[in-house]
């Protein structure tokens, strides 16, 4: 059964920063990895006329800690200055937010979905296209909602509502989700670059305490996608690629930017920010 708790929990990702800074020295910025990251939109209310993109600090703060840099990306419509972007970029972090809109896996919307701001929507859409299809050998980390956008981008489908469509599932999203999250053990699946990444920090178990913020989830896997985590109720916790042909390409439910669980979260990025810096050679 899952259980809550506060924001409070996990280690300081500015600590981790700093320890990286004082080991590898100031000087070596300029040769620190690229980490492109799309980023949240709000559309115009109020006395906000305009839009406002914007990104939560955990996600910096943890690929500055990892080693990398972060370089954010508003939404936009141009397919060249993507393509641009992505090509600049050593890595890419794809970051969630609501909902894809499920016209793109051929479902209606249920009454529970939540879609992401249209402006959002069609760029995030688009950009994860052009990565998945122009840049196999690019580096690539999705978290929840971009974990599920990976899958649909590639030909998947997603449940839109776990409480409605899965018999006896644990919770994975707090009624208050600002405030506090859901937490519930995940399995990693052996033989796979997960486990590989959690191998320091594995428990005897296998088994992994994450936090959890997200009432959909996979459904029908994406091409070249395979299962690496799963929860006690079937749901899938993380998927990569099981295609020779693509570089790192890694989609986790949770969200390790918190650094819940330290050996395991933190490993996420630095496993991203060291195929970039592979990738960058």
């Amino acid at each position: 059964m899952a259980i809550k708790t506060s924001f409070g929990r996990g280690v300081s990702v500015n600590a981790t920063f700093e320890k990286s800074v004082s080991e590898k020295g100031s000087a070596d910025v300029r040769f620190r990895p690229l980490i492109g990251v799309n980023m949240y939109y709000r559309e115009p209310v109020g006395d906000w006329r305009r839009g406002q993109s914007f990104l939560r600090d955990e996600y910096s703060d943890a690929i500055r800690g990892a080693g990398g840099i972060p370089v954010l990306f508003p939404p936009c419509d141009d397919r060249e200055e993507m393509r641009c972007w992505i090509d600049a970029m050593d890595g890419i972090l794809l970051v969630g937010g609501e909902d894809v809109d499920p016209r793109r896996y051929g479902q209606s919307a249920r009454p529970e979905t939540e879609i992401l701001p249209e402006v959002r929507e069609r760029s995030d859409f688009a950009l994860a296209r052009l990565l998945l299809d122009d840049f196999p050998l690019k580096p690539v980390l999705g978290i929840c909602g971009g974990m599920q956008l990976i899958n649909v981008v590639l030909g998947g489908t997603l449940i839109q509502h776990i409480p409605a469509q899965i018999e006896s599932p644990l919770i994975h999203r707090a009624e208050d989700d600002r405030k506090q999250w859901a937490v519930h053990l995940i399995e990693i699946l052996p033989d796979s670059r997960l486990f590989a990444i959690a191998d320091k920090g594995l428990p005897v178990s296998g088994n992994f305490e994450t936090n959890s913020f997200h009432h959909q989830c996979l459904d029908r896997l994406g091409r070249g996608l395979k299962v690496s985590a799963l929860s006690s109720d079937g749901v899938v916790e993380a998927v990569e690629s099981d295609d020779s042909i693509r570089g790192f390409l890694l989609g986790v439910q949770w969200h390790p930017e918190y650094l819940m669980t330290p050996d395991l979260d933190m490993g996420l990025f630095r496993s991203l920010v060291s195929a970039a810096e592979e990738s960058g050679k």
